[in-house]
């Protein structure tokens, strides 16, 4: 169906926009941006220190802000 062409889509431009700011994303870190790509407004990532965490969540939130419309609201 058209939520997981929109998903796909979304991981991969997700996945170029961070390479493009110079983090290639792991595996792990990969199914942990799938995860935040999802409708749910909160999930959980347990990691040990430096695991690229804090990078990762940058990445994310810089991807959100800049792709959907109503993001700072």
């Amino acid at each position: 169906g058209q939520p997981e062409v929109y998903a796909f889509r979304d991981r991969i431009q997700l996945e170029r926009f961070a390479a493009d700011c110079g983090l290639r994303l792991e595996p792990f870190q990969k199914r942990i941006a799938r995860s935040a790509r999802t409708r749910e407004r909160e999930f959980v990532a347990l990691l040990p220190r430096a695991n690229g965490k804090t990078h990762l969540l940058a990445i994310i939130a810089l991807h959100h802000l800049m792709t959907v419309e109503d993001a700072g609201s």
